[in-house]
């Protein structure tokens, strides 16, 4: 999960961009808005949950997701996800609630 210390900063971004760390430790770059998340992480669940000003997210991580429940719960101004590596969800256990209360989301890109 997201560092609490982080989590306020990143909360009042509009647009965010995810990639691996190289380092194996989360970060967050404040001049490009990237998210540096651990190649080992591999629960997602409510990994983004209330991120109310986030409007668009680009995930590029090469994570073997295994649980993703309520990932963008309540991102209500979220309106684009775009993966730009293959997601590969063979082992994912629980994408419920993944997009809950997600109303303004027109467009997930795979």
């Amino acid at each position: 999960m997201i560092p609490e210390k982080l989590i306020d900063t990143i909360k009042q971004v509009k647009k965010l961009r995810v990639k691996n760390s190289v380092d194996d430790n989360y970060r967050f770059d404040c001049k490009t808005n990237t998210l540096f998340i651990p190649v080992y992480e591999k629960i997602f669940a409510k990994q983004f949950k209330d991120f109310r000003n986030l409007e668009e997210i680009e995930l590029n991580i090469y994570n073997e997701i295994k649980d993703a429940h309520a990932m963008f719960y309540q991102c209500i101004n979220l309106k684009k996800v775009k993966f730009i590596a293959k997601l590969n969800l063979e082992y994912t256990y629980d994408l419920s609630y993944l997009f809950y209360n997600c109303y303004s989301l027109i467009e997930i890109d795979l």
